[in-house]
């Protein structure tokens, strides 16, 4: 604080008394003048202090002395509190250098002091300081010990830290040689006394550490944020007093209150002065409103029903009796047409429940071999229906046909299949995993985890025969709950249930009642006929006593051993009181019960059912997983009652559809807002958005399907954001474009990348730390964690019941519905661990020095730990001491029965074989049983014995009974209560075994053939990098699989690997090949890179008295090092829960270095550890030997690295004796670096197997040629003129020529006037060369995609590759390479020939490229157009092309001229035979004369008579075509039509572009995007940025869509109907982009969908994309659009705004006769002399006729 600004003042009262003493008065100064004065005070005391003599000086001690020994302790306290106070004031407003200089001073005193005082006066001091510290801690609460140690242990940790290592060698060489003084001296009673002080001390700080742990572990997520909504543990809400004057952007509801209970981050914004709300403020457009009754009562089938958008998201269930879910690949969304369901559904349902209660619908979504068969209930979907047309605006164009016929027929009739083996077995394959699966249309099977005849599940040695009992119990149960409600759990349970009943009755039976074979027969049932009691209900049972039970095939239930299944078929089940009707099916209750000693199922407790939302999936395909295989199955023909579901062509793109959250989950959403791209106040991050839903107090949106649908968008958009902004900052070698999919997918979390990266950071800290000591495993006991259990019931509203009272069918039911619950509470289990471990010293035999450890997902998608730790002083594991530490902390042993520890071996550690125990063969991949070990002892790592342990380096003493138990510590495992592994590591060699098998696990993928295919063929069509990596990354998350928890930790940030040391990467190739980070101003732009390691490196201080920088490598610096920030780097996405595990830890201050520049560096408390790339010395000698000498070779400049030497070999093998005498880091990192090595190729951890794929062609854009037939071949030759014949002669003869050995190739330029035949000549001379040849040899092409489809063929940027022209502009051209020069070359490989049509539009630039591209193709640069025929076609007096890409074809640029001239080098071939106007000679004249400029006033008297009087009939105003020569006309006559209709009352649909900055190269946060995007259309792609269409408009094509179907640029037709998207009927909003249905003549009917273009934004903000329909109204045209079309009606501009030569008789001659022309405005200036014609191509005409 400086000057009067301060608000802080100091009152000082001064008294003035006799003696000339002041007396006390009020006075106010300023901090200023207070620190002023005080300096002023200091410097008269220094100066009256200096002029003192010796004596004077130890009389004013003295008296100093006398005075405070005379005080009393409480002065003695006041003074010494007033002391604190002031010290602390003025530590904390000390800059560092006054800090540090005060620490230097302070020390330096202390040491005087030290070194001159006598053995008494040491004496005396210590005496002293132990009297006043046992004062001290006698006196002090408990709190205050605890304080106490805390402050202590941060004091250490940060004189620790910040000690050099000569400090730290003089820190142990005096506290050892202090501890042997005092053990020295002591009596062998206070060695006793001090021994047990210490066990006391250590047993009551480990009894601490361990309820710490319990209260870590059982606190719940109990509190809820008020800005947020965020569900908080304690640690993460603080009660915050505001003041709501400040924070005007609260609700009413909040700043009524005195105080508002926060999570940090909303604490931290509220007090940071903002003046914006938090992003997660829940009235920051948040809030979706509550679910009303009549849509949270519909089932999943009656949600799908009314669903206008579907997301398919393929869930999978675990394997294992309590997997959990997951999904497979990503979310698509598929629109629905919800009109099928309005109009159709009420044709199904019944007009009262007096006809049917219930109605069977059939789903069949088509192209999907997918049929679905479901109940609805009328009442449900139609009152769901009506709410939501009132209420949710996305339902406003739907209505309800309430007067639809209703069915009579029947809806469903059963009957048994007859099927092939083969289609039988492509059933079973195609099957999908759930409890009640469908087979066919409408009938469904029961599937349970086992069978009935599964020893290891029923012990009650009937296991086999017990099947009717147990399908008794499945009707019992499907009385009382669908089975389309069942999950895996529920036939588990009933099969249970059913084994306990057929037991019970068999105790009740007589034996001579029981069939010999132990079946149950129905007449068996008469024990429980009138008494019957299952879950928890009481129930009577009819049957027919004459039905026997068969084999054959059952209507719920498929059970037994090899696909035999039996069935009820008489079977009714009654409950007394309400009595349901369903299919035969009769429920009435009872009073007796059933009840069995042996084996006892529990049900779920009735009171324990969730009021939330349902857990049901909204996705089309039901469960995925392995089943038994089915034999039989049920048949059903076609229910009447059905809805086809259109899968074709209705994928959603999510990134333009507005609404497309609030469309695919309206249940969740069902007033239609508030979805991830609602407008906002503040915007919101995807991923603040995603973490709001999943963590708020809200809970429907934590449900299986929607937290798949979450993970899923979030990493679209993740990678897109990615992907643009390494795009904008990271350049790669030459300042290319970085396309390294690792640098773009490393930070998407749970990736194969990213453990890749993880697994790197791992073998790094190997390197420099050595091989860890122990490796554990630590799993998930999610169904018997109380805590856990606790936790879930809170989120579930069922607080108040014991999570000992609920079973494990309902704590499995509760872990389904709340993953994040689950994840998030074992994220506070293994902080909770990781806090214990810091301070204890039992579970491992030694301090925790450092650790590693990541979260997998186990089979069941549970999380779980692998760690690995080094312990401090732990004695090598080769030595007797350390197999006598293993022995202490590893246990193989069941303990006794009485032990505490008895159960939790029993239950946790005992192996049970599972079908992941042998993947690969048929021995346990885990050796159970293990064999009898007497001793512990450690394995050599080059035997058998090593592999066989699979890759254990120890051997744990283990006895015979003990053969099926898995390793544990009896500590640990106490604390954990769960599964555990723990394993002795040591070595290299074992850590690489670890590595292997977990570390390196990621998410499971399929990155099979088709995968690799798929990935190679993006690479071959796709140039833009971006785009290029984006699908690939995108195609790599397809084929990932990721359970319900890990989408948790994904989502919310949870942690997903942790090391006790950070990670730096040091980028070791030579500064050419690193990546370079460009930096940004406050306008966005690019400003220079950013500072590295290595730059930093260079400017370190020449000297610094703790650290010899000049011998400093760069591995050491960076290890001790790292940038400093004045400002904290912002994280914004941090876990969730990182403030939740423990207090909030005091920052420490920390030192810093400065540069030569005068930049900042801090130590590190904790030194790093280093991460290099990987060379290998034998393939790459150059980049091994550079890294080596760029990490260990001192330096100040790289570029003088190498010296003298010419080789970064040479440079290191000079220098490495010196190195390895003055780096005490080369010689053990390559040490280790080499024993890695070895033990990674011994288990072959990396092995990457390379295949070589098939090249494959891409597929030009080409319409497909077929050629003549001989009559139409023979007809079309004898129909040509003289004129052609002579060149059809010419062309042939030259082939004949050709092919008889002749090197001259064909380079001829074909013309005429309009209508002379030439597109005629050039498709007959096409034919005659492929005859020719008897092959393809001819290819053919034209600029623009119209003239392209007149002569079936593609355009010349398609056929060569040419880059396309931008804003009118041709951009240079680069050369071909890699698999696209390769593929060219095939294509072109029997090619003789090029044509290339309406060459007048070409420029010389681009036939410059042509003749360059087709040498690199043909590989012959010698040769003019790679020795390829070239024929040109055309009319040089007709449209120029367009000046900006270049000048005209015939006429070389001055910068050219020094090479050869490419369009002289052609020979003229002129027709001058009209065949066009036949029969009208006058029009035929008039063209002719107008295209030499050579008009006549008979001429000019004819089109003055065709001047437009009427607009009737064919040419009204909307009917004949209007040919302008400038844009602005056509959109004048085109607005002047849509009015016209508009007032005829047509419904006109503005369509608005979709426009979005996809690649920013500034700060675009705060810009309004339409002010970047470019006016002009021709620079948006020809995409304009608003369209007005209706049903029968005339529009045209401005992009090539489908150049084989006619659908190419310039292509018109009317528009039949509007597609809106997603099925709806009218626009929606503002940003609807339809597709269209155009009529395009004889080119047929074809849908337009709207296109997106990517085109350069204005003011260098990088590249913007446009999403648009590629039309525009076309009642008229501009002259340049129409060459190369003929018409028959059309209305030509011939006025004084024509601008062009040649422009007037390109339009003219687009007319087929004069009757069907008329003109507007004729100008006859604009048609005399040689204005109209181009006098430049009539010259060149002229100079080619006369070379002939």
């Amino acid at each position: 604080m400086k000057g009067s600004t301060s608000r802080i003042q100091y009152t000082i009262k001064i008294e003035i008394q006799d003696g000339g003493r002041y007396k006390m008065a009020d006075n106010v100064e300023t901090a200023t003048q207070r620190k002023r004065r005080l300096q002023k005070a200091k410097e008269k005391y220094k100066a009256k202090r200096a002029k003192e003599s010796e004596g004077d000086r130890n009389s004013r001690l003295q008296k100093r002395r006398e005075q405070l020994a005379s005080k009393t302790p409480e002065k003695y306290e006041a003074r010494l509190k007033k002391q604190r106070q002031r010290y602390t004031q003025m530590t904390a407003s000390e800059t560092p250098e006054e800090y540090e200089a005060r620490l230097t001073k302070q020390r330096k005193r202390y040491t005087q002091m030290i070194a001159s005082e006598t053995p008494e006066e040491y004496e005396a001091r210590l005496t002293k300081q132990r009297e006043r510290y046992t004062q001290m801690i006698a006196s002090e609460m408990p709190e205050e010990y605890e304080a106490r140690l805390t402050k202590q242990r941060e004091r250490y940790t940060q004189m620790v830290a910040s000690e050099t290592p000569e400090e730290y060698e003089v820190r142990l060489i005096q506290s050892r040689e202090r501890q042997r003084q005092q053990l020295g001296s002591e009596t062998p009673e206070h060695r006793d006394t001090r021994l047990n002080k210490q066990r006391e001390r250590t047993q009551q700080c480990r009894a601490n550490n361990l309820q710490a742990f319990e209260n870590a572990i059982n606190t719940i997520c109990i509190h809820v944020c008020d800005i947020c909504t965020k569900r908080c543990y304690p640690n993460q809400v603080r009660t915050v007093r505001y003041n709501a004057a400040a924070l005007t952007y609260l609700p009413v509801e909040l700043t009524s209150k005195i105080s508002l209970l926060l999570c940090s981050r909303c604490q931290t914004h509220v007090t940071s002065n903002k003046t914006t709300a938090p992003p997660k403020a829940y009235w920051n457009n948040l809030d979706p409103g509550s679910i009303p009754d009549v849509i949270q009562t519909l089932t999943q089938a009656e949600q799908r029903l009314l669903c206008r958008i579907i997301p398919f998201v393929k869930i999978v269930k675990y394997s294992g009796l309590y997997g959990q879910y997951g999904f497979r690949g990503q979310a698509v969304l598929f629109a629905q047409d919800i009109f099928e369901v309005s109009e159709r559904l009420p044709s199904m349902l019944p007009r009262s429940a007096s006809q049917v209660g219930i109605i069977v619908v059939t789903e069949r979504l088509e192209n999907l071999n997918i049929t679905r068969e479901f109940t609805i209930c009328r009442e449900k979907v139609y009152s769901a229906l009506r709410w939501l047309i009132r209420n949710n605006p996305l339902y406003k164009d739907v209505r309800i046909d309430d007067n639809a016929q209703i069915s009579d027929q029947e809806l469903v009739r059963l009957s048994v299949p007859e099927l092939s083996e083969d289609e039988a077995s492509e059933r079973n394959e195609n099957e999908i995993r759930n409890a009640f699966i469908p087979i066919n249309h409408v009938a469904r099977i029961i599937r349970a985890s086992w069978h009935q005849g599964d020893y290891n599940v029923f012990t009650s040695r009937y296991a086999g025969v017990q099947c009717s009992a147990m399908s008794l119990a499945n009707i019992v149960r499907a009385a009382i709950l669908s089975p389309n409600q069942w999950d895996v759990n529920i036939p588990n349970a009933n099969m249970l249930a059913g084994d306990s009943l057929y037991c019970w009755i068999r105790t009740q039976l007589d034996p001579t009642e029981l069939d010999e074979t132990g079946y149950l027969e129905i007449r068996n049932f008469h024990i429980v006929r009138q008494s019957l009691q299952m879950y928890e209900c009481r129930f009577s049972i009819e049957y027919d006593e004459d039905t026997l039970f068969y084999s054959g095939v059952s209507k719920i239930l498929c059970l037994g051993s090899r696909n035999i299944a039996y069935t009820l078929t008489r079977v009714d089940v009654h409950l007394r009181e309400n009595i349901i009707t369903r299919q035969r099916v009769q429920v009435q209750q009872q009073e007796d019960a059933i009840t069995h000693q042996d084996v006892q199922v529990q049900q779920p407790l009735s009171n324990l059912r969730s009021e939330t939302i349902p857990i049901q999936t909204s996705v089309m395909l039901p469960i995925d997983s392995v089943q038994p295989d089915v034999e039989d199955e049920l048949e059903v023909s076609e229910n009447v009652n059905e809805i086809r579901r259109k899968t074709i062509n209705n994928i959603v793109n999510e990134a333009y559809e507005l609404k497309a959250e609030e469309f695919a989950w309206y249940q969740l959403f069902p007033y239609g807002k508030n979805g991830l791209k609602e407008q906002r106040p503040v915007n919101i991050s995807p991923l603040d958005y995603y973490q709001f839903r999943l963590l708020g107090a809200d809970v429907r949106f934590q449900r299986n399907d929607y937290l798949f649908y979450a993970l899923s968008m979030f990493e679209y958009y993740r990678v897109k954001s990615t992907i643009a902004a390494c795009a904008r900052k990271v350049e790669g070698e030459n300042g290319n474009r970085v396309e390294d999919l690792h640098l773009y997918l490393k930070n998407l979390r749970g990736s194969a990348v990213y453990w890749r990266s993880a697994l790197s950071d791992l073998i790094a800290q190997i390197r420099c730390l050595g091989p860890p000591t122990y490796f554990v495993t630590l799993s998930c006991n999610d169904l018997h964690w109380k805590d856990m259990k606790r936790g879930l019931l809170v989120s579930d509203g069922k607080q108040h019941i014991d999570p000992d009272d609920i079973d494990i069918q309902e704590t499995q039911r509760l872990i389904e519905m709340y993953p994040v619950v689950v994840s998030r509470h074992f994220m506070v289990r293994v902080n909770a661990l990781m806090q214990f471990l810091k301070t204890d010293t039992e579970i491992f035999g030694g301090k925790v020095k450092d650790h590693w450890w990541r979260i997998e997902f186990q089979n069941r998608g549970s999380p779980h730990l692998h760690m690995v730790v080094w312990i401090e002083d732990h004695p090598s594991v080769a030595t007797p001491e350390g197999i006598a530490r293993i022995d202490s902390v590893c246990s193989t042993d069941i303990p006794p029965e009485t032990s505490e520890l008895y159960e939790l071996v029993k239950n946790c550690q005992i192996h049970r074989h599972t079908s992941t125990c042998t993947k690969n063969n048929s021995v346990c991949r885990f050796n159970f049983p293990r064999s009898e070990c007497l001793e512990t002892h450690v394995i050599d790592p080059s035997s058998n014995e090593f592999i066989y342990n699979g890759g254990r380096i120890c051997v744990l003493k283990r006895k015979s009974e003990d053969g099926w138990v898995n390793n544990y510590s009896p500590a640990l495992l106490k604390m954990w209560k769960a599964n555990m592994d723990i394993q002795p590591c040591g070595t290299n060699e074992s850590i690489a075994y670890y590595i292997a098998k977990y570390v390196s696990k990621s998410e499971p993928t399929n990155l099979d053939g088709e995968v690799s295919r798929a990935i190679q063929q993006i690479r071959r069509e796709e140039t833009d990098v971006s785009r290029k990596l984006f699908k690939i990354c995108m195609r790599i998350l397809r084929e990932r699989q990721v359970s319900a928890c890990e989408c948790v930790f994904r989502l919310c940030h949870l942690s997903m690997r942790d090391s006790s040391r950070k990670t730096i990467f040091v980028n070791t190739r030579k500064a050419e090949q690193r990546y370079k980070v460009l930096k940004f101003n406050e306008a966005g732009q690019a400003a220079g890179y950013c500072a590295n390691i290595f730059e930093r490196y260079e400017k370190r201080p020449a000297e610094h008295p703790n650290y010899d920088f000049n011998n400093m490598c760069l591995i050491e610096f960076a290890m001790l090092f790292e940038p400093h920030y004045t400002k904290p780097p912002v994280i914004n996405e941090e876990s969730i829960d990182t403030d939740a595990y423990a207090p909030h830890e005091q920052t420490t201050r920390r030192r810093l270095i400065t540069l030569t520049d005068n930049t900042k560096m801090t130590i590190r408390n904790t030194p790093a550890v280093v991460r290099v790339p990987n060379f290998v010395a034998a393939s790459d000698p150059e980049s091994y030997y550079y890294s080596l000498l760029i990490q260990y070779m001192p330096y100040r400049n790289e570029a003088e690295l190498l010296g003298e030497f010419n080789s970064a070999r040479d440079a290191f093998l000079a220098n490495e004796e010196s190195l390895r005498r003055t780096n005490a880091y080369l010689e053990i990192y390559r040490e280790r670096d080499r024993q890695l090595e070895n033990a990674f190729a011994q288990v072959h951890a990396f092995q990457i197997l390379e295949h070589a794929e098939p090249m494959e062609l891409d597929h030009e854009e080409e319409v497909p040629y077929l050629p003549m037939n001989e009559d139409q071949f023979l007809q079309a030759k004898q129909s040509m003129n003289a004129g052609q014949k002579e060149i059809f002669i010419l062309v042939t003869q030259s082939i004949q020529n050709q092919m008889s050995g002749a090197e001259e190739r064909l380079k001829i330029f074909f013309t005429g006037g309009a209508g002379v035949g030439k597109t005629f000549l050039l498709k007959l001379i096409r034919d005659q060369i492929n005859r020719c040849y008897a092959k393809d040899a001819v290819k053919v092409c034209s600029l623009t995609g119209v003239a392209a489809r007149l002569i079936n063929g593609a355009t010349i940027h398609s056929t060569l590759k040419l880059p396309v022209q931008k804003d009118g502009r041709i951009t240079g051209m680069s050369p071909l390479s890699g698999n696209y020069l390769r593929i060219m070359r095939q294509q072109w490989h029997q090619t003789e020939f090029l044509i290339v049509d309406e060459i007048s539009m070409v420029s010389y630039q681009m036939l410059c490229m042509m003749d360059a591209r087709l040498r690199q193709i043909k590989n012959c640069e010698n040769e003019f157009f790679g020795g390829v025929n070239v024929l040109l076609f055309g009319d040089l007096l007709q449209l120029p092309p367009i000046k900006r890409s270049g000048t005209p074809v015939f006429k070389q640029p001055e910068h050219l001229q020094p090479a050869t001239h490419l369009w002289r080098l052609f020979t003229l071939c002129e027709l001058t035979e009209n065949m066009r106007q036949q029969g009208d000679q006058t029009f035929i004249d008039i063209l002719n004369a107008l295209r030499v400029g050579e008009l006549t006033t008979q001429h000019f008297s004819i089109l003055m008579g065709r001047l437009l009087q009427d607009t009737s009939d064919e040419f009204a105003i909307d009917k004949a075509l209007r040919v302008y020569p400038t844009n602005q006309q056509v959109n004048d006559h085109n607005s002047a039509v849509l009015n016209l209709y508009r007032n005829n009352g047509a419904r006109i649909y503005k369509i608005k572009a979709q426009d979005q900055l996809v690649q920013a190269t500034r700060n675009a946060d705060n810009v309004d995007t339409a002010t970047i995007i470019p006016a002009d259309i021709n620079k948006t792609g020809g995409l304009p940025a608003e369209l007005e269409i209706f049903v029968g408009a005339k529009v045209m094509l401005r992009s090539n869509i489908d150049v084989s179907k006619g659908l190419v640029n310039g292509a018109i037709g009317y528009i039949n109907e509007i597609v809106w998207p997603q099925f709806r009927r009218t626009q929606m909003y503002a940003t609807d982009v339809p597709s269209v249905r155009i009529d395009f003549a004889r080119d047929g009917v074809h849908l337009i969908h709207p296109k997106a273009i990517q085109f350069p934004a204005k003011y260098n903000y990088g590249t913007a994309e446009r999403r648009m329909l590629p039309l525009i109204l076309s009642w008229a045209s501009t002259i340049h659009k129409m060459q190369g079309s003929t018409v028959d009606h059309a209305v030509v501009y011939l006025g004084a705004k024509l601008f062009e030569e040649g422009q007037t008789y390109v339009a003219l001659s687009r007319v087929r006769s004069l009757q069907g022309l008329r003109i507007e405005k004729l100008d006859c200036n604009k048609l005399t002399g040689k204005k109209p014609c181009n006098n430049e191509a009539l010259n060149e005409l002229n100079r080619m006729r006369n070379k002939n």
